[in-house]
């Protein structure tokens, strides 16, 4: 067995393992914030949870997402198991709580949000895989609702199309960035937060993913597939892993203040005790896409 292969061989068996495990348990997907901390109430009012009915019909917080329009929000296609593709069969059974700020308990009564919504039809682009590395940067979805949500205003999307000066296709390393989600908080614990959590980071060179894989460093239209992150200089180790897909990768424009979501979370993982990653797919690379299926960059009314 080649060393190609090998590598392919574990990559599909890693990712179907994660698969298997999301859709049996209904409750768990790929990241989490480790050492994060608590985010300041009603700081990321587009933050979206997505919810899955587990095997008691009860919804139950499955993935991130961000509200990027009145009717749509921007997840990981790894969070819609049978809501995307040619398979279809279980997406009645997703919803979603725009502004989720408190999961509490995870049960109804107990969260705080803005307004529910369920799932009218999902957006993935064609060939989406999660394996080998080389389809895994297509792990990005559009889920749109069955209603126009007005109490929330959407995150800014910037375009390449916007002509926007401050469009920035790839942020340099060393770039300050936020992720936010309700992941759990300690390694192997399903000890989810009650709280909506937010981690400090910095984008890392690409080549910090993973130097063997070298597809992670190809560029596709000059735009790199991945931003790849670790704890800004001096924090915590805080990374993505299970229950944080799909949310966001937020950059804070320094002049204007806003916030711009920039990536989708992917998964995350440990290369030693004091470095740890986090891979978020990098929108720009979709910027094509999304305006094909109707997603126009948002102009902030403030």
């Amino acid at each position: 067995m080649d060393t190609d292969y090998r590598r392919e061989f574990y990559a599909r068996f890693m990712s179907l393992m994660l698969f298997f495990l999301m859709v049996t348990t209904a409750e768990l997907s790929y990241a989490r914030i480790i050492d994060g901390e608590p985010a300041e109430p009603g700081r990321y009012p587009y933050f979206t949870g997505i919810f899955l009915k587990n095997d008691q019909g009860v919804d139950t917080f499955f993935c991130g997402g961000t509200l990027i329009a009145d009717n749509a929000v921007l997840t990981a296609a790894h969070c819609l198991p049978g809501a995307i593709g040619d398979d279809t069969s279980n997406i009645q059974q997703y919803s979603v709580r725009v502004g989720l700020s408190y999961l509490g308990d995870g049960s109804e009564d107990d969260m705080e949000y803005v307004a529910s919504a369920a799932v009218s039809h999902v957006f993935s682009p064609e060939g989406v895989n999660f394996w080998p590395i080389a389809t895994a940067y297509k792990d990005i979805a559009i889920v749109f609702l069955d209603r126009r949500v007005r109490d929330v205003e959407p995150i800014n999307i910037r375009h390449a199309a916007s002509r926007d000066a401050r469009f920035i296709p790839n942020l340099a390393a060393g770039t300050d960035v936020v992720m936010i989600g309700f992941g759990e908080l300690t390694e192997g614990e399903l000890d989810r937060p009650e709280a909506l959590m937010q981690a400090n980071l910095q984008v890392q060179p690409l080549e910090a993913c993973s130097p063997e894989d070298e597809e992670i460093i190809d560029r596709y239209n000059g735009y790199s597939v991945w931003y790849c992150t670790s704890a800004r200089d001096g924090g915590l180790p805080s990374r993505g892993s299970l229950g944080d897909s799909g949310g966001p990768l937020i950059f804070v424009d320094p002049e204007s203040g806003e916030d711009i979501i920039i990536g989708i979370t992917h998964d995350g993982y440990s290369l030693d005790p004091d470095l740890t990653i986090t891979r978020f797919v990098n929108l720009f690379r979709w910027d094509g896409w999304m305006s094909g299926v109707g997603i126009k960059p948002f102009i902030p009314t403030k």
